[in-house]
């Protein structure tokens, strides 16, 4: 955010303390100059202890009462009460602007599900200001990613269905005896290629949800372990490198002298007719490149046939073909980000 305030010709300053921040930190900081009050929620780090900070409501009477604008910058950004579905709450969109706040960043991708965009909603007056900025036409969003975020929203239309419908939801709430017998058919599919250099086995393991989320929850999840018998570092290391250089990586987490690859994300698969499939060649010690096509050829089998099915994925797929033009809510702006995540 400061490198972002750089670039618009402004100067951030900050007010408080990194642990307690009061309504009074923002009041006095209040100047002639002053053209903006706002607040970033900490959506991928997490303070704990001895705390405070000040809510939209406090600081958008506060930014009234000095005819200035409120902003709030939420990062990951949740349509729904995640609270519902066993997951911890975060700070909805919608919240905000019942807040009385002006402005609302957050992402169109994480925990929206969407395609990586940035949004920003709020007062018509303000957004109308947004669309008039002569940047406004080159960040915009080009028409694919406009079509996935409508896609992506209009499953917002039927909550019911969202466990179902909505790829990052599902996956965030798959059951555990799900993912068990994934991680048991994944294991029979891949011991055929693991060859004599690794041991593999399933457990049980915690994931953390990432990509600036819910930074410090965990996940009940399940892993396929790699273990090298040799017993060596590097051997697991060469493993590790490999799958991540696959043409769709795959990242395992180096743990406890094992590779684990862990199953919270891949979304429910249909892998028993992939068991015994063709063995590609070998390779040297401490390589392994057929258990890296293995875990590579599995993974992808399993989208693929998602898709075959017409499943949960459909939706957007089919979003993507009957994309429209522009939004039709002229509140709202969606603003492709170019390898950063700046919203303006």
């Amino acid at each position: 955010m400061p490198d972002v305030m750089r670039q618009a010709g402004c100067r951030l300053v900050e007010v408080g303390a990194t642990n307690r921040t009061h309504l009074r930190d923002y009041s006095q900081a209040i100047n002639a100059e002053t053209g903006l009050l706002m607040k970033v929620h900490t959506s991928n780090y997490h303070i704990e202890g001895f705390t405070h900070s000040v809510s939209e409501a406090e600081l958008a009477e506060l930014a009234r009462h000095h005819g200035l604008p409120a902003a709030t910058d939420l990062g990951s950004g949740a349509l729904i009460d995640l609270s519902a579905y066993g997951l911890p709450a975060e700070p909805m969109p919608q919240q905000m602007i019942a807040q009385g706040v002006d402005l609302v960043s957050f992402s169109g991708d994480k925990l929206l599900g969407g395609p990586q965009a940035g949004l920003i909603i709020g007062k018509k007056s303000w957004i109308d200001k947004i669309q008039k900025h002569p940047l406004k036409r080159a960040l915009r969003c080009d028409k694919m990613t406009l079509a996935a975020l409508e896609a992506t929203l209009r499953l917002y239309l039927q909550p019911d269905k969202l466990t179902r419908q909505l790829p990052t939801l599902r996956r965030l709430t798959r059951p555990q005896a799900e993912m068990q017998e994934q991680a048991t058919r994944l294991l029979g599919s891949l011991s055929s290629f693991a060859g004599a250099a690794f041991d593999t086995a399933t457990t049980a393991c915690l994931s953390q949800i990432g990509s600036g989320s819910l930074p410090v929850d965990r996940l009940p999840s399940w892993a396929i372990t790699f273990s090298a018998r040799d017993g060596r570092g590097s051997t697991l290391e060469a493993l590790a490198s490999r799958l991540r250089s696959l043409p769709a990586p795959v990242i395992g987490r180096l743990y406890d002298g094992k590779l684990l690859s862990q199953l919270a994300l891949p979304a429910a698969p249909a892998l028993d007719q992939h068991k015994g499939g063709h063995r590609p060649a070998q390779g040297g010690s401490g390589q392994c490149p057929g258990q890296a096509q293995a875990v590579y050829q599995a993974i992808q089998a399993e989208q693929i046939d998602k898709i075959r099915q017409q499943g949960p994925h459909a939706e957007q797929h089919r979003g993507l073909e009957r994309h429209r033009a522009t939004l039709t809510a002229d509140n709202v702006v969606g603003n492709q980000r170019k390898g950063g995540k700046q919203r303006h």
